[in-house]
This record gives structure tokens, C-alpha cells and sequence, in this order.
């Protein structure tokens, strides 16, 4: 599997989860695992702020902020 086949199917199932935790109103699950990814350090901040700016380009109904708030 290609590098950007795997990073398409990646963000299609981090869609997936957010919007399930969103429909089924647990957005504070998503959240709290959000903010944990942001607290580990520089790294994995600019990491998960990238992969939310791609999650977003494909699901942009998931910018809720529920979801996002660090």
C-alpha cells in the first residue's frame, strides 16, 4: 500500500471515529484524546495539528468545537 493510500485511509477512519463520537454525543471523548496528543510535546503538536488540518479538508462538517478545544 502506497504512503498516500495509507494516509487516506487513515484520516477516512479518524473521520469515521470523530463523527461517531459526535452523533452519538461523546465529542468529550474525542476531545480528551485530542488534547492528550497536544500535550506530549512540540512534535506530536505540530503532528496533530496537521492531521486535523486534513481530517478537516475531507470532513469539513467535523470542525466543531467540542471536538477541537485544547
Amino acid at each position: 500500500m502506497s504512503e498516500r493510500t495509507k494516509a487516506s485511509k487513515d484520516l477516512s477512519q479518524a473521520a469515521s471515529l470523530a463523527s461517531y463520537f459526535v452523533q452519538t454525543s461523546q465529542a468529550e471523548v474525542f476531545n480528551t484524546a485530542w488534547r492528550e496528543a497536544l500535550d506530549r510535546g512540540k512534535g506530536w503538536q505540530a503532528r496533530a495539528e496537521q492531521g486535523k488540518g486534513a481530517l478537516l479538508r475531507i470532513a469539513p462538517e467535523l470542525d466543531q468545537a467540542p471536538l477541537w478545544q485544547a
